[in-house]
């Protein structure tokens, strides 16, 4: 459930963003994207499909993007958290919950910790 209750809309499809941020403005280093692509792929082996699936991904302007899709964004972020955790994220780094086509409420999660 959403910070402010439920933001389900029955019958559309949700979307979750995961935006990375690298090391410089436009396509960070080969490392980095490799890191990214790594994370993708462990998400799609380990996520259920029934909950949602890889759709894609991306790289520009200073970020790297991951994109899921599936009934519910509250419970794709809830299934792969545990995969972010040990990960440590830039500044700027975020997971972006869209719940419902463009112009639908989305939520913003800071990925970035200190220490």
């Amino acid at each position: 459930m959403g910070l402010f209750g439920t933001h389900r809309k029955p019958g559309e499809a949700h979307s979750l963003l995961i935006r990375i941020r690298l090391s410089d403005d436009a396509m960070g280093t080969s490392d980095e994207l490799a890191l990214v692509q790594d994370l993708g792929g462990t998400i799609a082996g380990s996520i259920d499909p029934a909950i949602g699936m890889v759709e894609g991904g991306s790289a520009g302007g200073g970020f790297a993007t991951l994109t899921l899709k599936g009934p519910d964004a509250d419970a794709i972020f809830d299934a792969i958290a545990p995969l972010l955790e040990p990960h440590p994220f830039r500044a700027g780094s975020e997971v972006i919950k869209h719940y419902g086509p463009e112009g639908s409420p989305a939520e913003r999660i800071d990925l970035h910790r200190d220490g």
